[in-house]
């Protein structure tokens, strides 16, 4: 009996000393971190707090710092350039010879209804006249070189008028346009140049 006791308390005491020593697993501890370890049976502050936002660097809205997605947060600018935007234009006037004045700024429409086709191409209603542009994914605007028509007041004239320009999208609401619109006006028996830089605030 003896015999037999002696090995019992041997395992006994070998059990007791490994189940003691349980080896150290470091990692992150705290279940809210990104980078949580549920293995992990000792903190080595390693732990990664969660950052919300727009984790998709295609969309208007990236959030560089953002670590974690916050459901639909994420806004596109082909998506947010698109809708009936309310004109604010700032335009120079266009003087012909000192004959005559076109004011931009009355002849402008009073609204813009910008649509969108696929991943970038815009399409500008500008007053009856369909004007093309790109945009890009963080809200850099180009209108592409397109004709439009204006009327000389002076002799009734309709003038064709080649409009181009850059814009940018501040926000779902806000945007600007820096559009060039030259042509040529015919007065008497002369044609005479001109040329109109317009900054143009949009709003919705």
């Amino acid at each position: 009996m003896k015999n037999l006791l002696i090995p019992f308390i041997f395992l006994t005491l070998i059990s007791i000393l490994f189940s003691s020593c349980e080896k150290e697993l470091l990692g992150c501890t705290d279940p809210i971190s990104i980078n949580y370890n549920n293995l992990a049976n000792t903190d080595d502050g390693s732990c990664i707090a969660p950052i919300l936002g727009c984790t998709d660097f295609s969309a208007f809205n990236f959030n560089p710092e953002a670590n974690s997605m916050d459901a639909n947060s994420c806004q596109y600018s082909i998506d947010l350039a698109q809708g009936i935007w309310n004109l604010e234009p700032n335009c120079e006037d266009i003087d012909i010879a000192g004959l005559t004045t076109i004011s931009l700024n009355d002849q402008l429409p009073s609204t813009l209804d910008i649509q969108a086709n696929g991943q970038s191409s815009l399409f500008i209603d500008f007053n009856g006249t369909q004007i093309n542009g790109s945009i890009t994914s963080d809200g850099i605007m180009t209108v592409n070189p397109s004709v439009i028509t204006f009327n000389e007041p002076t002799t009734g004239q309709d003038i064709a008028v080649d409009v181009s320009g850059t814009g940018f999208l501040i926000s779902a609401n806000e945007a600007t346009l820096a559009l060039n619109f030259s042509g040529s006006v015919d007065i008497v028996i002369t044609s005479i140049d001109f040329s109109s830089d317009c900054a143009m605030i949009l709003t919705k």
